[in-house]
């Protein structure tokens, strides 16, 4: 059974985009804006997992300034029963406003971490069928990202009680700080946190 996202989440989302500088350029902005005045529109917009988004028929990809590799245009739109494809904002509104019962499935890309926002109003693709993702999958990137709070935090507490340390000169108290800072980092690599670790943390 798929959950019905309120459109109010899904505004309340574009609108984060756009304050957080998120967007590739002024053009992508519009767009996000047009998505968000035209809000009727929102009950026909998906957001879900970027693995598997090319399985359904009408979708829209949109690179932010963390997802966009070099000369890969900033958003792709598709229709495969129109067979119609663009990387224009304005061809995809007109195309939106000549087609306005459609269904579109519309994946962000992002920094993994950076993601957490977009975990509200992610839906479950009925085009894409893989039990590894979809709402399993939005479940452990939360989790992910939790582990990498908890352990974010841990070490700027224990940088400070090895700069407290080396104020005092205390060696003994240095070199604790600094083994458990060390081992912090070996089995947590921040940017690339395990989940099946957490138990270890206790």
């Amino acid at each position: 059974m798929f959950t019905k996202i309120a459109k109010e989440s899904k505004k309340n989302f574009l609108e984060w985009l756009i304050n957080k500088d998120m967007l590739v350029n002024n053009e992508a902005i519009y767009l996000i804006n047009y998505f968000i005045n035209n809000y009727e529109l929102l009950d026909k917009f998906h957001f879900v997992e970027l693995e598997g988004l090319n399985k359904a028929p009408t979708t829209l990809e949109i690179r932010t300034k963390c997802g966009l590799k070099e000369r890969q245009a900033h958003l792709e739109f598709i229709d495969k029963n129109k067979n119609f494809e663009t990387n224009s904002i304005s061809e995809v509104i007109h195309f939106l406003q000549y087609n306005p019962q459609l269904e579109v499935y519309i994946g962000i890309k992002m920094e993994k971490l950076l993601c957490i926002e977009i975990l509200d109003i992610i839906e479950e693709n009925p085009f894409y069928k893989d039990d590894k993702i979809n709402i399993e999958n939005v479940s452990v990137k939360a989790e992910e990202f939790l582990i990498h709070v908890l352990v974010s935090q841990e070490k700027k507490r224990l940088m400070k009680a090895i700069d407290l340390a080396l104020d005092k000169r205390d060696e003994a108290e240095f070199l604790r700080f600094s083994k458990k800072y060390n081992e912090l980092t070996y089995r947590f690599p921040i940017l690339d946190v395990d989940v099946r670790k957490i138990k270890r943390l206790c």
